[in-house]
């Protein structure tokens, strides 16, 4: 109980954060929370294309941004849905940089310095905020 109370108050807070940044009020705009699948990659050729530390944005990526983790890949259906593009900003502090392969669906995926934080990660149920256009 003690859970799912400190929980529930911790989604209020970062949605009541989540407004004050983007600011609530902006026109034709509101703030979804969902639930995604949430995994992690790594600039390694198993998990990316042949130039692993460049994004489906074209942006390149620094290894020392990668210890930062504040890029994601997201798969095309939530993208799609919701109007997202390269460059928007899902709260769970991430950056929204990548897209994942077109079978994957409901993810997203964080883009770790290597494989060994990725795996660790492993695959966790979150719920993300997003602000729908």
């Amino acid at each position: 109980m003690k859970g799912l109370a400190l929980s529930m108050l911790l989604t209020l807070m970062i949605v009541l954060l989540a407004t004050q940044i983007i600011g609530f009020t902006e026109s034709g705009s509101h703030l979804e929370i969902i639930d995604v699948e949430v995994t992690a990659y790594s600039p390694s050729p198993a998990h990316t294309n042949s130039d692993p530390f460049t994004t489906a944005s074209g942006r390149r990526v620094k290894p020392t941004e990668l210890e930062q983790l504040r890029f994601v890949a997201m798969s095309r259906d939530l993208m799609k849905e919701y109007g997202l593009e390269y460059g928007d900003t899902i709260w769970i502090g991430f950056t929204l940089e990548d897209t994942m392969n077109k079978r994957i669906e409901n993810t997203v995926d964080l883009f770790m310095r290597n494989l060994d934080l990725a795996r660790k990660f492993g695959r966790q149920k979150r719920q993300i905020i997003i602000r729908r256009k």
